[in-house]
């Protein structure tokens, strides 16, 4: 082979080594042949250009897909409590958690209590409320001071089951306004069992209407509590239409607030979408920009799922992780602006913009 020839050959087969960036051919001639390939590192102005433009990005707000949590509501429990609030006067709540309960019941007392009103708790205490009573029971004290802000404000509470199946299915108490024996009534209730789906709705209103004299001139206030439709006809000797009248009968009509709970992630019909809590989630995202490890802090200790998006809102990489602190290799992806969305297993959801510049 021609030394020309072997030159050339030389040169071709050295670039395209990786791990070469430059090959020197000095054995060969007297003069130094430089390859120059294209991975040399960029310049300083080009490096804090891409920055620049990285930087503008980071205004950018992708268009990402809205997370939910899916919940499940009787259809006819929806209906029901639906038309027995605004037929009365009253607002319908759905909660989807436990732990929501108790900020509901404050919410109607604060928004629609007066001095002097009448209130009532109608509580369904089958199997399935069994989380949410003893929500009710841990936050019964926040809830009576809620009630003490009033003057004179009358409270009585009413429990009710399946009249059909469960021995006791009703049971009653007019603290009138000593609420000292509320605590000590909520926590010996016995927790009824309740059959089959629809619950003695309408008997625990009216049952309870005749234990508790309705005085106010002012304000008459129901807070209906359960998950369930109420029995109807044959099963029921009253109905919702009777209810209502009752409720109108005088020239205060009482007002019925429920509180429609959800009975957990069911398959049932009348599904019911929430979209994720935005609250602060992520304390530090470091360091930003980054050249492939990315550090991510979290105020609090739990179980995280995380995504990562570009700007353009392309989802690009996802993972999960445990505890307070993570540190992730992104030495993989492209340079560029990048979007990272974490959420943790109580439907709570935070995210931060990032850099990457390897």
């Amino acid at each position: 082979m021609k030394p020309f020839f072997a030159l050339q050959l030389s040169c071709i087969l050295l670039s395209c080594n990786p791990e070469f960036d430059q090959v020197d051919i000095s054995p060969v001639s007297e003069e130094v042949v430089v390859v120059e390939t294209n991975n040399s590192p960029p310049s300083k102005e080009d490096y804090t250009a891409k920055l620049v433009a990285w930087d503008s990005m980071m205004n950018a707000d992708p268009e990402l897909r809205t997370l939910h949590q899916y919940f499940d509501f009787s259809p006819s429990a929806a209906k029901s409590f639906s038309t027995i609030a605004n037929e009365s006067g009253g607002s319908l709540i759905k909660i989807v958690s436990a732990r929501e309960l108790n900020d509901a019941i404050k919410t109607i007392i604060q928004k629609h209590g007066e001095d002097r009103a009448d209130l009532m708790l109608l509580i369904d205490v089958t199997g399935s409320m069994l989380d949410d009573y003893a929500q009710l029971k841990a936050g019964l004290a926040d809830i009576i001071a809620e009630i003490s802000k009033f003057k004179k404000l009358r409270l009585a509470i009413a429990t009710y089951g399946d009249h059909h199946v469960d021995s006791v299915w009703f049971q009653f108490n007019n603290f009138e306004t000593d609420y000292a024996g509320a605590e000590s009534f909520i926590n010996k209730i016995k927790m009824a069992g309740g059959g089959d789906e629809p619950e003695s709705v309408y008997e625990g209103y009216f049952a309870a209407c005749k234990e508790f004299e309705w005085k106010s001139a002012k304000k008459r206030m129901v807070i209906v509590i359960g998950d369930a439709p109420p029995l109807e006809a044959p099963l029921s000797k009253f109905s919702m239409e009777k209810m209502i009248a009752h409720a109108k009968r005088e020239k205060v009509h009482t007002n019925f607030y429920p509180i429609l709970v959800s009975p957990g992630e069911n398959d049932m019909p009348g599904s019911y979408k929430v979209p994720f809590e935005k609250v602060a989630l992520i304390d530090q995202l470091f360091p930003n920009p980054t050249k492939g490890p990315l550090k991510i802090r979290m105020y609090n200790e739990a179980s995280y799922q995380y995504i990562i998006y570009t700007v353009k809102g392309e989802e690009v990489l996802s993972g999960s992780f445990r505890g307070k602190d993570e540190e992730l290799n992104l030495h993989e992806l492209p340079d560029g602006a990048y979007l990272i969305r974490i959420r943790d297993e109580k439907f709570q959801v935070d995210q931060k913009k990032f850099i990457l510049a390897k």
